[in-house]
């Protein structure tokens, strides 16, 4: 318990001072995450090493360069082609393996390099903090609500403790905080139509 304690807390500090700090040190720390939750994925899928080495190589390119959308896009999708061709070579027909490998490079490390898109907008040294306040504000909710009212299990055969109701309590924590945020930032970040975006975000 005291060890994952000093790690949540040397974590917190660590994520506060690279964006605190911004610039290259804030990137850097993108592409450490975006590798290690990435490489944990595809670990989890039983994916092949060179696949995984692929991927890691992928992410660094999504992540590292400024690119915009478009660009992302194609990378995602020329390492896609690669892939397939390796597939090809060892002729072998995997298609289930390849969408989970073409999910693991949108959901991480494209998903994550949209911090820095956040972050080098005019205001971006205060909504890079929204993310990370709906996030907790969702785990602690779920957390929270689902020990004291959870009854209803949610999905057990993945997560024994996950319940309906701390589902629908880190939707309302996550709604919550973005409100919060919305409420102390408007005047000085945003005009009013951003509200609508934030309950959007905080839903998601």
């Amino acid at each position: 318990m005291m060890k994952r304690l000093i790690t949540a807390i040397l974590g917190i500090i660590l994520i506060i001072s690279v964006n605190i700090v911004g610039g290259i040190y804030f990137k850097l720390f993108i592409v450490a995450v975006s590798l290690i939750a990435l490489y944990e994925f595809l670990i989890l899928k039983k994916m092949e090493r060179p696949i995984i080495y692929i991927s890691l190589l992928t992410s660094v390119f999504i992540v590292l360069p400024d690119y915009n959308f478009l660009k992302k896009s194609f990378v995602i999708f020329f390492s896609f082609l690669v892939l397939i061709s390796y597939y090809i070579t060892k002729n072998q027909n995997r298609a289930i393996d390849s969408l989970i490998y073409l999910f693991g490079l949108v959901y991480i490390p494209f998903t994550l390099s949209l911090f820095l898109e956040l972050l080098s907008q005019e205001k971006g040294k205060y909504i890079i903090w929204l993310p990370y306040l709906i996030c907790w504000g969702t785990d602690t909710f779920a957390y929270f609500i689902g020990i004291t009212f959870g009854r209803h299990k949610l999905c057990s055969n993945i997560s024994p403790k996950k319940s309906i109701e701390g589902l629908f309590g880190g939707i309302f924590g996550g709604l919550l905080a973005s409100f919060i945020f919305w409420y102390i930032y408007n005047d000085f970040v945003f005009d009013t139509k951003i509200l609508y975006r934030i309950i959007i975000t905080g839903f998601v």
